[in-house]
């Protein structure tokens, strides 16, 4: 998590002498790319891709704050986040960077381990988000290709089909249970796996899926009964597990199918 060394950051600056005390401070932190002129900074930001943008406000023509605001408006460039590099310290001018789309000022003249710390620290924090991002760009991309499968085999099995989340809730099912069970298709939605499930049964299954969850088993199986107005009906699950880049928990699909129409 601290390798920052392949991290880019792109130095805006009108300044010469301001770039190379920057690629001086920073050398060591990550790797620096330095523009002159504040003009291409869109364009040199589409090539290289930084993970951090250290920006001056005042340059000629366009000043950082709308050189901010351009970056901000570009759908493959406002992920990027920004940092102002600035004398101005006043209410109004912080304001107005905070309102550009900026989240961080670095005042001149420039403190070398303030510095180094705040890049650091935005660096990681870029960091994590993308990686949040990603993580979450994967796992949608699983659930919406397992529910297409889903969604077809739920209308036309005679066995009940379950979707349960990463927290245990169920989040829908098909038409065979309102067949087997005698309750609304909808009666299991937003309620806990181990709430339909016949409490002397849910402890063994609980401690079982805890297992399997441990295991990263992409499959798992067990015989319980399933609580319904009729009474108990026992049941042979078979459970399909999935989980995100990093191993957590994402959900799982279940069959049940009556003990012994299997």
């Amino acid at each position: 998590m601290d390798n920052l060394e392949e991290s880019k950051v792109l130095v805006v600056d009108d300044v010469q002498d301001n770039l190379w005390i920057v690629e001086d401070v920073l050398q060591q932190t990550c790797r620096v790319i330095s523009l002159l002129d504040g003009g291409r900074t869109l364009e040199v930001a589409r090539e290289h891709m930084p993970d951090l943008i250290l920006l001056d406000v005042v340059m000629p023509g366009a000043d950082g704050f709308a050189i901010c605001r351009l970056l901000k408006a570009d759908p493959d460039l406002s992920g990027i986040p920004v940092v102002f590099l600035t004398s101005l310290d006043s209410q109004q001018d912080v304001c107005e960077g905070f309102d550009a789309g900026g989240i961080d000022y670095l005042t001149k003249p420039f403190k070398a381990m303030e510095m180094r710390a705040r890049v650091a620290t935005h660096l990681r924090l870029a960091r994590l988000e993308k990686e949040s991002s990603q993580q979450i760009g994967y796992l949608r991309t699983a659930l919406e290709s397992e529910e297409s499968c889903l969604t077809f085999f739920s209308r036309h099995s005679s066995d009940i089909v379950l979707q349960v989340n990463a927290g245990g809730v169920i989040l829908c099912t098909n038409p065979a249970w309102e067949r087997l069970t005698g309750s609304p298709v909808s009666a299991p939605a937003g309620k806990y796996l181990y709430e339909i499930v016949e409490s002397t049964d849910a402890p063994d299954l609980s401690l079982a899926l805890q297992k399997a969850w441990n295991a990263r088993a992409k499959d798992f199986s067990a015989d319980f009964r399933l609580s319904t107005p009729g009474g108990a009906l026992p049941v042979r699950a078979a459970f399909s597990l999935s989980y995100g880049p990093d191993g957590s928990f994402a959900g799982m699909n279940g069959i049940l199918c009556p003990a012994g129409a299997a």
